[in-house]
Protein backbone atom coordinates (compact mmCIF):
# COMPACT_ATOMS: atom_id res chain seq x y z
CA UNK A 1 0.00 0.00 0.00
CA UNK A 2 1.76 3.50 -1.05
CA UNK A 3 2.03 6.09 1.61
CA UNK A 4 -0.42 8.30 -0.01
CA UNK A 5 -3.47 5.60 0.22
CA UNK A 6 -1.74 4.44 3.96
CA UNK A 7 -2.25 8.11 5.13
CA UNK A 8 -5.86 9.06 3.21
CA UNK A 9 -7.24 5.61 5.65
CA UNK A 10 -5.38 7.23 8.35
CA UNK A 11 -7.01 10.56 8.13
CA UNK A 12 -10.85 9.11 7.75
CA UNK A 13 -9.83 6.99 11.08
CA UNK A 14 -9.08 10.01 12.40
CA UNK A 15 -12.08 11.96 11.19
CA UNK A 16 -14.78 9.08 12.36
CA UNK A 17 -12.71 9.04 15.78
CA UNK A 18 -13.59 12.41 16.20
CA UNK A 19 -16.91 12.73 14.64
CA UNK A 20 -18.22 10.19 17.04
CA UNK A 21 -16.28 10.72 20.26
CA UNK A 22 -19.66 12.93 21.35
CA UNK A 23 -21.72 9.25 20.87
CA UNK A 24 -19.48 7.17 22.03
CA UNK A 25 -22.00 5.24 23.48
CA UNK A 26 -23.56 4.36 20.67
CA UNK A 27 -20.42 3.29 18.65
CA UNK A 28 -19.45 1.37 21.96
CA UNK A 29 -22.76 -0.48 21.55
CA UNK A 30 -22.32 -0.96 18.09
CA UNK A 31 -19.28 -3.01 18.87
CA UNK A 32 -20.28 -4.91 21.65
CA UNK A 33 -23.25 -5.96 19.10
CA UNK A 34 -21.18 -6.63 16.32
CA UNK A 35 -19.08 -9.14 19.08
CA UNK A 36 -22.01 -10.88 20.22
CA UNK A 37 -23.49 -11.29 16.35
CA UNK A 38 -19.96 -13.16 15.38
CA UNK A 39 -19.96 -15.12 18.64
CA UNK A 40 -23.98 -16.20 18.10
CA UNK A 41 -22.86 -16.78 14.26
CA UNK A 42 -20.21 -19.32 15.16
CA UNK A 43 -22.31 -21.26 18.01
CA UNK A 44 -24.85 -21.47 15.52
CA UNK A 45 -22.79 -23.25 13.42
CA UNK A 46 -21.34 -25.41 15.85
CA UNK A 47 -24.63 -26.61 16.83
CA UNK A 48 -26.16 -26.83 13.14
CA UNK A 49 -22.83 -29.23 13.00
CA UNK A 50 -23.85 -31.11 16.44
CA UNK A 51 -27.84 -31.58 15.21
CA UNK A 52 -27.51 -32.85 11.96
CA UNK A 53 -24.55 -35.56 13.29
CA UNK A 54 -27.58 -36.50 15.94
CA UNK A 55 -29.74 -36.90 13.30
CA UNK A 56 -27.34 -39.15 11.29
CA UNK A 57 -26.91 -41.46 14.39
CA UNK A 58 -30.94 -40.84 15.38
CA UNK A 59 -29.45 -39.63 18.55
CA UNK A 60 -31.39 -36.11 18.62
CA UNK A 61 -31.21 -34.38 21.69
CA UNK A 62 -34.05 -31.56 22.47
CA UNK A 63 -31.45 -29.57 24.63
CA UNK A 64 -29.35 -28.72 21.43
CA UNK A 65 -32.66 -27.92 19.57
CA UNK A 66 -33.83 -25.45 22.17
CA UNK A 67 -29.95 -24.07 21.83
CA UNK A 68 -30.21 -23.67 18.40
CA UNK A 69 -33.47 -21.91 18.68
CA UNK A 70 -32.56 -19.59 21.43
CA UNK A 71 -29.62 -18.61 18.85
CA UNK A 72 -31.61 -17.80 15.87
CA UNK A 73 -33.52 -15.88 17.88
CA UNK A 74 -30.37 -13.55 19.44
CA UNK A 75 -28.93 -13.68 15.95
CA UNK A 76 -32.12 -11.71 14.99
CA UNK A 77 -32.31 -9.46 17.82
CA UNK A 78 -28.43 -8.65 17.63
CA UNK A 79 -28.93 -8.02 14.24
CA UNK A 80 -31.82 -5.51 14.70
CA UNK A 81 -30.30 -3.83 17.49
CA UNK A 82 -26.78 -3.08 14.96
CA UNK A 83 -29.25 -1.81 12.64
CA UNK A 84 -30.80 0.38 15.30
CA UNK A 85 -27.84 2.09 17.10
CA UNK A 86 -25.80 2.67 14.02
CA UNK A 87 -28.46 3.82 12.80
CA UNK A 88 -28.61 6.80 15.61
CA UNK A 89 -25.07 6.75 15.53
CA UNK A 90 -24.99 8.06 11.47
CA UNK A 91 -28.33 10.22 12.49
CA UNK A 92 -26.33 12.20 15.30
CA UNK A 93 -23.12 12.43 13.67
CA UNK A 94 -25.19 13.81 10.36
CA UNK A 95 -26.77 16.56 12.34
CA UNK A 96 -23.69 17.77 14.23
CA UNK A 97 -21.66 17.77 10.86
CA UNK A 98 -24.37 20.40 9.46
CA UNK A 99 -24.72 22.65 12.38
CA UNK A 100 -20.85 22.90 12.84
CA UNK A 101 -20.34 23.53 9.27
CA UNK A 102 -23.42 26.32 9.10
CA UNK A 103 -21.87 27.47 11.92
CA UNK A 104 -17.99 27.88 10.50
CA UNK A 105 -19.86 29.70 7.69
CA UNK A 106 -21.49 32.10 10.14
CA UNK A 107 -18.47 32.81 12.02
CA UNK A 108 -15.58 32.64 9.62
CA UNK A 109 -13.99 35.56 7.74
CA UNK A 110 -16.28 36.95 5.03
CA UNK A 111 -13.41 37.53 2.83
CA UNK A 112 -12.87 33.61 2.79
CA UNK A 113 -16.41 32.58 2.94
CA UNK A 114 -16.60 34.45 -0.65
CA UNK A 115 -13.87 31.63 -2.42
CA UNK A 116 -16.56 28.84 -2.02
CA UNK A 117 -19.57 29.12 -3.75
CA UNK A 118 -22.87 28.85 -2.66
CA UNK A 119 -23.47 25.36 -4.87
CA UNK A 120 -20.24 23.77 -3.53
CA UNK A 121 -21.18 25.02 -0.35
CA UNK A 122 -24.86 22.97 -0.34
CA UNK A 123 -23.06 20.26 -1.85
CA UNK A 124 -21.23 20.03 1.34
CA UNK A 125 -23.72 20.48 3.70
CA UNK A 126 -26.04 17.74 1.71
CA UNK A 127 -24.25 15.27 -0.53
CA UNK A 128 -20.52 14.98 1.62
CA UNK A 129 -22.30 14.93 5.18
CA UNK A 130 -25.07 12.61 3.89
CA UNK A 131 -21.88 10.14 2.57
CA UNK A 132 -20.42 10.35 6.11
CA UNK A 133 -23.69 9.65 8.00
CA UNK A 134 -24.59 6.66 5.61
CA UNK A 135 -20.76 5.03 6.44
CA UNK A 136 -21.17 4.75 9.68
CA UNK A 137 -25.17 3.66 9.64
CA UNK A 138 -24.91 1.17 7.04
CA UNK A 139 -21.46 0.13 6.42
CA UNK A 140 -18.90 0.64 9.11
CA UNK A 141 -20.33 -1.77 11.91
CA UNK A 142 -21.96 -4.43 8.93
CA UNK A 143 -18.15 -4.70 7.82
CA UNK A 144 -17.02 -5.05 11.39
CA UNK A 145 -19.01 -7.72 12.44
CA UNK A 146 -18.72 -9.27 9.04
CA UNK A 147 -14.77 -9.24 9.51
CA UNK A 148 -15.13 -10.54 12.95
CA UNK A 149 -17.53 -13.31 11.74
CA UNK A 150 -15.23 -14.48 8.86
CA UNK A 151 -12.07 -14.47 11.31
CA UNK A 152 -13.17 -16.62 13.72
CA UNK A 153 -15.33 -18.78 11.12
CA UNK A 154 -11.79 -19.43 9.16
CA UNK A 155 -9.89 -20.10 12.59
CA UNK A 156 -12.63 -22.37 13.18
CA UNK A 157 -13.52 -24.05 9.90
CA UNK A 158 -9.36 -25.16 10.46
CA UNK A 159 -9.99 -27.02 13.24
CA UNK A 160 -12.38 -28.54 11.48
CA UNK A 161 -10.61 -29.91 8.73
CA UNK A 162 -7.11 -27.67 8.18
CA UNK A 163 -6.40 -28.89 4.39
CA UNK A 164 -9.90 -28.18 3.12
CA UNK A 165 -9.80 -24.84 4.75
CA UNK A 166 -6.70 -23.72 3.27
CA UNK A 167 -7.29 -25.29 0.14
CA UNK A 168 -10.90 -23.11 -0.36
CA UNK A 169 -9.55 -20.19 -0.04
CA UNK A 170 -6.68 -20.49 -2.18
CA UNK A 171 -7.54 -18.12 -4.83
CA UNK A 172 -8.87 -15.50 -2.24
CA UNK A 173 -5.87 -13.70 -2.38
CA UNK A 174 -5.37 -13.51 -5.25
CA UNK A 175 -8.86 -12.05 -6.37
CA UNK A 176 -8.95 -9.77 -3.24
CA UNK A 177 -5.56 -8.27 -4.71
CA UNK A 178 -7.06 -7.77 -8.53
CA UNK A 179 -9.79 -5.99 -6.92
CA UNK A 180 -7.70 -3.71 -4.62
CA UNK A 181 -5.65 -2.32 -7.79
CA UNK A 182 -9.22 -1.36 -9.61
CA UNK A 183 -10.35 0.07 -6.28
CA UNK A 184 -7.30 1.68 -6.18
CA UNK A 185 -7.73 3.45 -9.62
CA UNK A 186 -11.70 4.71 -8.76
CA UNK A 187 -9.84 6.51 -6.16
CA UNK A 188 -8.33 9.06 -8.34
CA UNK A 189 -11.55 9.78 -9.47
CA UNK A 190 -13.74 10.31 -6.79
CA UNK A 191 -12.31 13.85 -5.20
CA UNK A 192 -12.61 15.46 -9.20
CA UNK A 193 -16.25 14.21 -9.17
CA UNK A 194 -17.58 15.36 -6.30
CA UNK A 195 -15.57 18.72 -7.01
CA UNK A 196 -17.58 19.04 -10.39
CA UNK A 197 -20.47 18.80 -8.73
CA UNK A 198 -19.95 21.29 -6.58
CA UNK A 199 -19.23 23.39 -9.72
CA UNK A 200 -22.60 21.96 -11.70
CA UNK A 201 -24.76 23.49 -9.13
CA UNK A 202 -23.19 26.94 -8.49
CA UNK A 203 -23.30 26.91 -12.48
CA UNK A 204 -27.25 26.30 -12.66
CA UNK A 205 -27.73 28.47 -10.04
CA UNK A 206 -25.69 31.26 -10.73
CA UNK A 207 -28.16 30.51 -14.66
CA UNK A 208 -31.31 30.90 -12.40
CA UNK A 209 -30.40 33.90 -10.29
CA UNK A 210 -29.27 35.76 -13.56
CA UNK A 211 -32.19 34.48 -15.47
CA UNK A 212 -33.38 38.38 -16.26
CA UNK A 213 -30.14 39.71 -17.13
CA UNK A 214 -29.18 36.86 -19.26
CA UNK A 215 -32.44 37.13 -21.26
CA UNK A 216 -32.11 40.82 -21.79
CA UNK A 217 -28.37 40.91 -23.09
CA UNK A 218 -29.02 37.66 -25.24
CA UNK A 219 -26.86 35.87 -23.57
CA UNK A 220 -28.33 32.27 -23.66
CA UNK A 221 -25.86 30.68 -25.77
CA UNK A 222 -23.31 32.18 -23.87
CA UNK A 223 -24.37 30.81 -20.56
CA UNK A 224 -25.75 27.27 -22.17
CA UNK A 225 -22.38 26.74 -23.73
CA UNK A 226 -20.16 27.04 -20.12
CA UNK A 227 -22.91 24.59 -18.38
CA UNK A 228 -22.80 22.07 -21.21
CA UNK A 229 -18.78 22.83 -20.76
CA UNK A 230 -19.40 22.10 -16.65
CA UNK A 231 -21.52 18.80 -17.43
CA UNK A 232 -19.23 17.59 -20.37
CA UNK A 233 -16.57 17.35 -17.65
CA UNK A 234 -18.75 15.81 -14.78
CA UNK A 235 -20.03 13.71 -17.60
CA UNK A 236 -16.49 12.64 -18.18
CA UNK A 237 -15.42 11.75 -14.79
CA UNK A 238 -18.69 9.53 -14.14
CA UNK A 239 -17.96 7.45 -16.94
CA UNK A 240 -14.64 6.94 -15.84
CA UNK A 241 -15.94 5.79 -12.58
CA UNK A 242 -18.39 3.21 -14.19
CA UNK A 243 -16.06 1.50 -16.06
CA UNK A 244 -13.63 0.36 -13.63
CA UNK A 245 -16.78 0.03 -10.94
CA UNK A 246 -17.63 -2.15 -13.74
CA UNK A 247 -14.67 -4.07 -14.23
CA UNK A 248 -14.81 -4.14 -10.34
CA UNK A 249 -17.98 -6.15 -10.39
CA UNK A 250 -16.33 -9.59 -11.63
CA UNK A 251 -13.23 -9.52 -9.93
CA UNK A 252 -15.75 -9.54 -6.85
CA UNK A 253 -17.56 -11.89 -8.32
CA UNK A 254 -14.15 -14.42 -8.71
CA UNK A 255 -13.85 -14.10 -5.47
CA UNK A 256 -17.28 -14.94 -3.89
CA UNK A 257 -17.88 -17.64 -6.29
CA UNK A 258 -13.88 -19.44 -6.41
CA UNK A 259 -13.77 -20.76 -2.93
CA UNK A 260 -18.06 -22.57 -3.16
CA UNK A 261 -16.25 -23.89 -6.69
CA UNK A 262 -13.11 -25.40 -4.92
CA UNK A 263 -14.90 -26.41 -1.85
CA UNK A 264 -17.77 -28.06 -4.08
CA UNK A 265 -14.80 -30.09 -5.43
CA UNK A 266 -12.20 -31.19 -3.06
CA UNK A 267 -14.97 -31.87 -0.29
CA UNK A 268 -16.88 -33.49 -2.53
CA UNK A 269 -14.08 -35.69 -2.74
CA UNK A 270 -13.39 -35.79 0.80
CA UNK A 271 -17.05 -36.53 1.69
CA UNK A 272 -17.59 -39.21 -0.79
CA UNK A 273 -13.91 -41.32 0.62
CA UNK A 274 -15.42 -41.18 3.92
CA UNK A 275 -12.70 -38.41 5.06
CA UNK A 276 -15.40 -35.94 5.92
CA UNK A 277 -18.98 -36.39 8.05
CA UNK A 278 -21.60 -35.24 6.66
CA UNK A 279 -22.21 -32.87 9.65
CA UNK A 280 -19.13 -31.27 8.90
CA UNK A 281 -20.05 -30.69 5.33
CA UNK A 282 -22.70 -28.46 6.11
CA UNK A 283 -20.88 -26.81 8.59
CA UNK A 284 -18.67 -26.19 6.52
CA UNK A 285 -20.92 -24.93 3.88
CA UNK A 286 -22.52 -22.77 6.37
CA UNK A 287 -19.28 -21.27 7.47
CA UNK A 288 -18.46 -20.18 3.81
CA UNK A 289 -21.88 -17.76 4.00
CA UNK A 290 -19.69 -16.34 6.68
CA UNK A 291 -16.54 -15.88 5.49
CA UNK A 292 -16.90 -14.98 1.86
CA UNK A 293 -19.24 -11.99 2.47
CA UNK A 294 -16.38 -9.73 3.84
CA UNK A 295 -13.69 -10.90 1.37
CA UNK A 296 -16.43 -10.01 -1.48
CA UNK A 297 -17.44 -6.13 0.30
CA UNK A 298 -13.99 -5.22 1.48
CA UNK A 299 -13.17 -4.28 -2.33
CA UNK A 300 -16.44 -2.28 -2.07
CA UNK A 301 -16.26 -1.19 1.31
CA UNK A 302 -12.71 0.65 0.64
CA UNK A 303 -13.98 2.26 -2.53
CA UNK A 304 -16.84 3.56 0.00
CA UNK A 305 -14.05 5.00 2.02
CA UNK A 306 -12.23 6.44 -0.89
CA UNK A 307 -15.85 8.17 -1.36
CA UNK A 308 -15.95 9.25 2.00
CA UNK A 309 -12.72 10.39 2.03
CA UNK A 310 -13.35 12.66 -0.32
CA UNK A 311 -16.12 14.15 0.98
CA UNK A 312 -13.59 14.47 4.60
CA UNK A 313 -11.68 16.72 2.03
CA UNK A 314 -14.12 18.95 1.41
CA UNK A 315 -15.93 19.35 4.33
CA UNK A 316 -12.12 20.47 5.53
CA UNK A 317 -12.08 23.09 3.30
CA UNK A 318 -15.01 24.30 5.32
CA UNK A 319 -13.82 24.09 8.79
CA UNK A 320 -9.77 25.03 7.89
CA UNK A 321 -11.94 28.68 6.98
CA UNK A 322 -10.08 30.70 9.36
CA UNK A 323 -12.18 32.91 12.16
CA UNK A 324 -13.71 36.48 11.66
CA UNK A 325 -11.30 38.98 13.82
CA UNK A 326 -13.17 40.29 16.27
CA UNK A 327 -12.69 43.64 16.84
CA UNK A 328 -12.95 46.30 19.92
CA UNK A 329 -14.99 45.01 23.34
CA UNK A 330 -17.29 42.60 22.32
CA UNK A 331 -18.72 42.95 26.13
CA UNK A 332 -19.52 46.42 26.25
CA UNK A 333 -23.16 47.44 24.74
CA UNK A 334 -23.14 50.01 21.72
CA UNK A 335 -24.14 53.23 22.43
CA UNK A 336 -25.92 54.80 19.89
CA UNK A 337 -24.58 57.89 17.73
CA UNK A 338 -26.98 60.80 18.39
CA UNK A 339 -24.93 64.00 16.30
CA UNK A 340 -24.03 64.62 13.06
CA UNK A 341 -23.60 61.78 10.55
CA UNK A 342 -20.26 61.30 9.13
CA UNK A 343 -18.06 58.93 6.76
CA UNK A 344 -14.41 59.47 6.49
CA UNK A 345 -12.63 57.15 4.14
CA UNK A 346 -8.51 57.88 3.95
CA UNK A 347 -6.38 55.99 1.95
CA UNK A 348 -7.70 53.16 1.85
CA UNK A 349 -6.62 50.03 -0.15
CA UNK A 350 -8.04 46.59 -0.65
CA UNK A 351 -7.68 43.50 -2.17
CA UNK A 352 -9.59 40.20 -2.44
CA UNK A 353 -6.45 37.66 -2.13
CA UNK A 354 -4.18 37.18 0.44
CA UNK A 355 -0.99 39.07 1.34
CA UNK A 356 1.64 37.10 0.19
CA UNK A 357 4.26 39.95 0.45
CA UNK A 358 4.79 39.28 -3.40
CA UNK A 359 3.17 42.96 -4.50
CA UNK A 360 1.10 40.82 -7.15
CA UNK A 361 -2.33 41.15 -5.65
CA UNK A 362 -4.76 42.87 -7.90
CA UNK A 363 -6.18 45.77 -5.77
CA UNK A 364 -9.95 46.23 -5.54
CA UNK A 365 -9.34 49.58 -3.89
CA UNK A 366 -6.33 51.70 -3.99
CA UNK A 367 -5.60 54.20 -2.23
CA UNK A 368 -9.23 56.14 -1.95
CA UNK A 369 -9.91 58.69 -0.08
CA UNK A 370 -12.95 60.95 0.50
CA UNK A 371 -15.27 62.12 3.38
CA UNK A 372 -19.65 62.75 3.29
CA UNK A 373 -20.61 64.85 6.75
CA UNK A 374 -24.59 64.97 7.19
CA UNK A 375 -27.61 62.75 6.21
CA UNK A 376 -28.77 62.57 2.63
CA UNK A 377 -28.62 60.04 -0.51
CA UNK A 378 -25.54 58.99 -1.64
CA UNK A 379 -25.34 57.15 -4.95
CA UNK A 380 -21.71 55.42 -6.17
CA UNK A 381 -21.11 54.99 -9.76
CA UNK A 382 -19.28 53.48 -12.07
CA UNK A 383 -18.14 50.58 -14.24
CA UNK A 384 -18.73 46.94 -13.45
CA UNK A 385 -15.56 45.62 -11.50
CA UNK A 386 -14.97 48.98 -10.18
CA UNK A 387 -15.26 48.37 -6.51
CA UNK A 388 -18.77 49.65 -5.65
CA UNK A 389 -19.94 46.51 -3.88
CA UNK A 390 -16.11 46.54 -2.13
CA UNK A 391 -16.18 49.65 -1.06
CA UNK A 392 -19.77 49.07 0.22
CA UNK A 393 -18.75 45.69 2.48
CA UNK A 394 -15.70 47.99 3.85
CA UNK A 395 -18.25 50.59 5.05
CA UNK A 396 -20.28 47.91 6.55
CA UNK A 397 -17.94 46.64 8.37
CA UNK A 398 -17.93 42.71 6.20
CA UNK A 399 -14.12 43.06 4.87
CA UNK A 400 -11.41 45.38 6.90
CA UNK A 401 -9.21 47.60 4.69
CA UNK A 402 -5.69 45.93 3.92
CA UNK A 403 -4.27 50.23 4.15
CA UNK A 404 -5.77 53.11 5.02
CA UNK A 405 -8.78 53.79 7.96
CA UNK A 406 -12.22 54.13 7.34
CA UNK A 407 -14.13 56.57 10.31
CA UNK A 408 -17.88 56.22 10.87
CA UNK A 409 -19.44 59.10 12.73
CA UNK A 410 -16.07 60.06 13.92
CA UNK A 411 -15.16 56.00 14.93
CA UNK A 412 -12.47 54.28 13.41
CA UNK A 413 -14.27 51.31 11.99
CA UNK A 414 -10.45 48.82 12.89
CA UNK A 415 -11.44 49.56 16.63
CA UNK A 416 -15.35 48.97 16.68
CA UNK A 417 -16.47 44.80 16.76
CA UNK A 418 -19.60 44.15 14.50
CA UNK A 419 -22.39 45.29 16.20
CA UNK A 420 -20.81 49.22 17.02
CA UNK A 421 -20.30 48.94 13.23
CA UNK A 422 -23.80 48.26 12.95
CA UNK A 423 -25.09 50.58 15.49
CA UNK A 424 -23.66 53.03 13.81
CA UNK A 425 -25.44 52.44 10.17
Amino acid sequence: MSKNVDSRYKSVLFFISNVILPHKKWAVACALLSAASAAVSLLLTFFTKQLVTQTVHGEISLITVWVFVLLVLISAVTGGMIVLTSGRLGAYVGRDLKQSLAAKIMNAEYRTVQSISSGDAISIMNNDCRQISSFLSSDLFALVTQMLTAICAFVYLLTIHPLLGLLTFAYTPIGMILASKINKRLNTYYPAASNQKGEALTAVEQALSSLPVIKSFKMERKMMHKLNSVFHSLYTTDRQIKWWDALLQPACLSVANGPHLIFAVAGGMYAVSGQLELGAFIAITQILSYIIPPTVMLPFMLNNVNQTSASIQRINRIWSLPAAQRYGAEQQEPVEFCGEPSIRVERVSFSYASDTGAGSRRLELNNVSFTVNGAGLIAIVGGSGGGKSTLLSLLSGLYRPDQGTIQINGQDTARMNDRETGIQH
